[in-house]
Order: C-alpha cells, then structure tokens, then sequence
C-alpha cells in the first residue's frame, strides 16, 4: 500500500530546464493579455451572469456580492500572481501541484479544470447562439433547431441548436492561426463591445428609479441569494483566472503578471458595478421573467433601439468570448498530453496545439446536448473551487521546507551601467568579453557622479565568476571527451561557449551528431520536431539563461528569522497543515450550520459566536507560525499573508457551503470521482514521469578531486529502480 501511495505521489522534477525552458513561442504582450481577458470577463458578465443574478438569484443585493466578490478577486489575484511567478509554465496549478503535492492530485485539478473550461466554452457557445436568434428576431432557430431528447430529461437537453455547434466549428478554424492573431481579433471585439455597452449603459442610466429598488425589495431572496451571487460574481472573473494557462505564451510574464492582473481586477470590477447599479435601477428586476437576456431590458423600458444595439454588443462580445473560451481548454489538454497523463498525441507546431483544439471542439460540441442551468450552475460553483485551490497551493507555498520555483531575479541589474564602460580585471574573469584589459576602461570627463562606474566589487563576486567560467570550461571538456568515445570520427563541440554561437551551429553538423545517445541544443533546435522524447530514450537537453552584467549578494537583515533545522522545518510545516485542515473544516461546518439551522433564537446565536471563536483561534495559530521566507525572495509575495489568504478561504467556503444546490455539488463529486478513475485507468501507467532518474554528466568521469561543482543538466530515463 505505501508503495502504491509513493507511486501516485510522485512529484515531478523541478530544474532550471523546466522553469526556464518552453517550446511555445512567446507572442502575447499586454494588450492581447488584457484583451483575452477582459472579453472573457465582460460578456460572461454582462450577458450570462447578470441577468441571472438579478431575476433568480439576488435581485438587487447583487450590488452588495459584488463588493465582497472583489475583495475575494483581489487577493485571489495576488495568490495568483505569485504562483504564477514562482512557475512561470502553462496551467501553473497543475504544474505546482506535480511538483510538490503528487501526481494524482496534480491530475485531480488539471481535470476539474478541463472540464470546467469546456463547460465555459460549452455556455458562452449556447449564449452566442441565443442571442444571434434574438438578433434576428428567431429566424435562425426556425431551421436550425431539432428536437432530440425528452423534455423530461433531468440533463439532457431536449432541444439542439446547430448554431452552438457553428461556433465551435468556426473557433476551429481560427484557433488553427497563431495566438497573435486570436488576441488581434478579441482587442476588435472588445473595443466595439465597450463602445455600444457604454452607450447602452448611458440610456439606462437615465431610466433609472431607486424606487425600482423598494419595488424589488433589496433582500428579496435572502443571504442565501447574496451568497449565490458572491459564487456566480467570482465566476465573472474567469478571464483573469484563465491568463495563468498562456504564460508561456506570454513575453516577460514574471514581470507583468502581477501588474496586469490587478489593473484587470481594478478595471473590470469597476465596470461590473456601474453595470450591476444601472440595470438594476432602471426597472423591476424580480418582475423580469426568469428566461431573460439583457437585450430584452429595454424592451420593458420601451426603448427598441437600445435593445437591436446591444443585441448586435452581445453577439460581438459572446464572439469573442467563444474565442477565449476555447485556450485555457487546449493548454490544458496540450499539458496533460505531453506527461502522458491522457491518450497521446503529439503536437509539433509552436503555435497552435492542432491536437488539444480539435478534441477541445468536439467536447465542447457535445456540450450543445446538456442544459444550459446544468452548465451555468457548474461553472458558477467551479470558480470559487478553483480559487480555493490557487489558495492553497500558495499557502503550501510558504510553509514547504525547500525552496520551490524561480526566486527574485536581478534581472533590473542588466540596464544598469548601458552607458557606463565595463569593468574587467586581469585574472582571466571579465565581465564584457568586449574588453579585454583595464587599459580600455575610458571615462569621460563630463560624466556625473552617478555615471561612474565601480572598479572595487566584493572579491567573493570575482571568485564565483571564476569558478563559475572553470566550470563551463569543465563541462565543454567533458562532454567533447564524450563525444568523441562515442564516435570514432572527429565530431564537432556540442556545447557552444557562449550563447550568440547556438544559432551559428552547422545543421548538418547537428543532424550528423544525432544518435541514440547525444546531446540536444534546445536553443538552437526545437524540441518537438525531430526528438520523439520516448522515456526510454537517453536525450541530454542542454540550454543557457542570460547572465546578470553584475553579480548581486543580499545584504543581512537583524530582523529576519533564523533558520531552523531541518526536522524544525518539517514539523512547522506538517503543523501548518493541520491547522489549515481544521481552519477550513471548522468555516465549512459553521457555513453548513448557518443554511440548515439558522434561526433568530439565542441558542442559534451562541452555536454561531462559538465557531466564529474556534475559527479566530485556528487563524491565531497559522499567523504565528514562521514561513520559509527566509529561504529565498520571492518574485511576488501576497501582502499580509496568511492573514489576506485566510480571510479569502472564509469568504469563499462559507460562500460555497452555504449556497450551493445539492445537485450542483454531486455533480462536482461525480466530475472528481472520475478523474480519479481515468488517472488509475491510463496515467498511472503511462505517466511521462513514472521511471524518470536524474543525470548528472560531471559524476560519470573524475578527473581532479576538486569535482564539487555537479550541476543537473538534463533527465536520463532510461534507468530507474521503481515501476
């Protein structure tokens, strides 16, 4: 049994060559990211979750979840941002969870997540399709439209509509165009949909009543409503969410995720309280039928030309919304598929992953067969799951006693001294290659002060520089050594000494040097063009990162943490997961408690105030524990933490727990459950991951007894001891 529990925990190797290298080519700068983003957020918003908001759900107290909503987004975003930062990869949670909790829970969320963002796409196709008929007054559905299964069908749905499969299809075949091309087209959409939505708002601006609100009755539906709402609220924010799937898409992201994340967060719930304010003032919201789109306000208000303009906004909006739908679905796919995790199949081309996009369309397509109130009440109560993974994650984070992830970079450093010379010394260690001596060292007479550059740096630096310059030429030694005992021809080098020399490589030369064992530049060549990366295969990846112009040593701080032994680590971190358990254990039964038995009665009132006291206990207890900050910067930190993540965990398990319909949650159970089988079904045994064994090249021959430098360059799967 342990060794069973080892096997579908086992976590995947984290090395310089997983966090810094990527085969998919970076097109997507801030605009696109923005655009992606915020088309997703605001027609899921405004055309999907608002109308339902208001006429089932909350009424006008919709105004109120959307207060709390943000402050869960706000430092959702900030967990976000920092796990995102740490590992920079393609569906960060899947990876993060590979690396330190297991394989089968990494798989576990990668599943949920698959399915929740075909449901997403699966709902903004049967949306689009909606309101194309509306657009056209119903002609469309007239001739497009078959009864298949019963209407008393509890799933299934008893109509099908061709236009949802249509979209599906026409995505398809955009989404076999490079990214940059899907980020132009969404930027389009997104600029025409703000333009009419503004105009549109402005109208119904000017109908507004507050006595619409006194009408509606401002509770009208209870906390429990508000509680709902707060759940379909942070489904708005899907798009911000889904940005953590196209990082390796993205140029610099360790650099502009947390900037971009809380500018959309800022922007978007800006624009979904004036939405939220001005719909639900301009008329009776709880008079509306249930079945109503936005559109259709204003024909209540007797405005029709406001209603044939923001038709033609949704159809618009819904388009682009299709679009971005559909690419978390596929990363997703394309990850699982390169672990082997699911059926293979492999994917050469950098720019779309053909594969994962066509299975994508065809389970969205079949998503055109279940009901739409199953699909929208599916990805309402996935969203605040999925962020109480985010969460978690983070919080793991912080507590596991090795470092995890990429650290603070003093990438700032490089643009320091662009018009300062470059300074060298004479032991063979120089900074610039461009010059050779101190005698090159010029300094004009009309520099400033802060222009000079520093001849005098700790000796420490030098003495790193030079071991690190006898390594490289080490390592070029020993692998030419290797080379040549494995071909009895005169071979060319296979590791350039410097970076610009990759791209200037002979092909044939490298075409010549490829065998069953052989070293393989993932700079100069592309990874999935030619390697079959079969596990039994002995392929050596070798890559370079840029250097920093000057070395960087942190200072010591008085008031920093000692850092504990090892077994001190592991205990405070095995005590932090207790108290994490009974913290979320204790918030899911108080907000259990509260939907069944909350009365105004006294005993009520102490049965409440009793776990709001164990709860503020457990918080005590995680805040006074010591992170492992004091192991590594990092990149982006959340701001008060624990305190920011556990308030967040509260808002959102008492908000799930207390809202979400039973058959809602057996379907989450079911979704889980499944993973669980399909992973036992064909991962455990295909796993990519299952007889991985590191390689260490230096070991292999010793020349000198000074071997103390070994860094892993590659993975050898070709021998392991486990199966």
């Amino acid at each position: 049994m342990s060794s069973l529990l080892r096997k579908i925990l086992r976590t995947r190797r984290v090395d310089e060559q997983f966090l810094r290298h990527s085969e998919w080519a970076r097109r997507l700068g801030i605009p696109l990211m923005v655009a992606l983003a915020g088309i997703k957020s605001i027609s899921m918003m405004l055309f999907i979750i608002l109308p339902f908001c208001l006429t089932q759900v909350a009424g006008p107290s919709t105004v109120l979840a959307l207060i709390f909503a943000f402050l869960i987004i706000f430092f959702t975003a900030a967990h976000l941002s920092e796990i995102s930062c740490t590992m920079p990869k393609n569906c960060v949670q899947y990876h993060f969870a590979y690396a330190v909790v297991g394989e089968l829970p990494a798989f576990v969320i990668a599943w949920i997540s698959l399915v929740d963002y075909v449901a997403q796409a699966g709902l903004f196709c049967k949306a689009w399709a909606d309101h194309f008929n509306l657009l056209f007054r119903g002609l469309p559905a007239k001739s497009l439209t078959f009864d298949v299964f019963s209407e008393n069908s509890s799933i299934l749905s008893p109509q099908i509509d061709i236009l949802t499969v249509l979209s599906a299809l026409i995505t398809l075949c955009l989404l076999l165009c490079s990214l940059r091309v899907v980020g132009t087209i969404c930027v389009s959409l997104l600029a025409v949909t703000l333009l009419i939505a503004a105009s549109c708002t402005m109208v119904a601006f000017f109908h507004s009543d507050p006595e619409n609100w006194i009408k509606a009755e401002f509770f009208h539906f209870g906390y429990q409503g508000v509680l709902y709402s707060i759940c379909a609220l942070c489904a708005c924010y899907t798009g911000i969410e889904s940005t953590s799937c196209l990082l390796e898409e993205t140029k610099n992201p360790r650099k502009r995720i947390s900037g971009v994340l809380s500018f959309l967060v800022l922007v978007l719930t800006t624009i979904f309280f004036v939405l939220s304010i001005t719909f639900s003032l301009s008329t009776n919201v709880t008079a509306l039928s249930e079945g109503i789109m936005i559109p259709e306000v204003f024909s209540v208000i007797n405005i029709p030309a406001a209603k044939y303009m923001l038709s033609v906004c949704s159809v618009c909006a819904l388009s682009g919304g299709v679009l971005a739908s559909f690419l978390p679905a596929t990363r997703v796919i394309a990850a699982l598929c390169h672990d082997r995790l699911i059926p293979y199949a492999r994917d050469t081309s950098t720019k779309s992953p053909y594969f994962a996009v066509l299975l994508c369309t065809v389970l969205v397509s079949l998503c055109s067969m279940i009901q739409k109130t199953i699909l929208l009440n599916f990805v309402i109560f996935m969203a605040p799951v999925k962020m109480i993974i985010t969460i978690l994650l983070v919080y793991i984070q912080h507590y596991y006693p090795e470092p995890i992830g990429i650290p603070e970079e003093t990438s700032s450093y490089k643009s320091i001294g662009k018009k300062r010379t470059r300074v060298n010394i004479d032991d063979g260690v120089s900074i610039d290659d461009s010059v050779s001596s101190m005698a090159q060292r010029v300094q004009k007479p009309d520099d400033d002060e802060s222009e000079v550059s520093h001849s005098t740096f700790d000796t420490t630096a030098f003495l790193y520089m030079k071991a690190t310059k006898m390594e490289t030429e080490r390592l070029q030694r020993r692998l030419e050594k290797e080379s040549i005992e494995n071909d009895s021809e005169e071979r060319q080098p296979v590791l350039a000494k410097s970076v610009s020399q990759y791209h200037s490589m002979d092909q044939n030369a490298k075409k010549h040097q490829k065998s069953k064992k052989h070293s393989h530049n993932c700079v100069a060549e592309q990874c999935g063009v030619d390697n079959d990366d079969d596990y039994n295969s002995q392929e050596v990846h070798l890559f370079a990162n840029e250097e920093p112009e000057l070395p960087f040593f942190s200072t010591f701080s008085s008031s920093a943490p000692r850092p504990p032994s090892p077994d001190v680590s592991f205990h405070n971190f095995n005590k932090s997961q207790r108290l994490l358990f009974l913290f979320c254990f204790m918030t899911s039964a108080f907000s259990t408690f509260l939907r069944n038995f909350a009365m105004p009665s006294t005993s009520c009132w102490l049965i409440s105030v009793g776990f709001v006291v164990v709860i503020l206990i457990f918080t005590v207890n995680i805040n006074r524990l010591q992170t492992n900050d004091y192991l590594y910067k990092k990149e982006s930190k959340v701001t008060l933490f624990p305190t920011a993540s556990l308030f967040s965990l509260f808002l959102l398990l008492v908000s799930f727990f207390g809202s979400v319909p039973t058959r809602t949650l057996s379907h989450l159970i079911f979704i889980s459950l499944t993973g669980f089988f399909s992973y036992f079904l064909y991962g455990y045994r295909h796993s990519k991951h299952r007889k991985t064994a590191c390689l260490v090249i230096e070991n292999r021959y010793s020349e000198t007894a000074d071997d103390q430098y070994c860094p892993i360059i590659g993975l050898d799967t070709s021998s392991s001891s486990d199966d």
